[in-house]
């Protein structure tokens, strides 16, 4: 059916504070001081039957001075 439910699951763990939103599949992340590097996040999304797609992307966060 085009109405099947869809779960959207991370493969590898996710950065910490990072979350993805199971029903919708959105990625959001506010990353702590200490965090910058490459992080690359798998996420696998099923209908509850046959079919998953994974799709694999590559982050690169780069720190940046705050200055008060």
């Amino acid at each position: 059916e085009d109405n099947d439910k869809l779960l959207f699951t991370s493969v590898n763990p996710l950065p910490p504070r990072a979350t993805l939103n199971d029903t919708t599949g959105v990625f959001s992340w506010k990353p702590l001081a200490g965090q910058g590097g490459k992080y690359e996040i798998i996420i696998n999304v099923t209908d509850g039957k046959a079919t998953t797609q994974s799709r694999k992307t590559k982050l690169l966060m780069i720190p940046t001075q705050i200055y008060h």
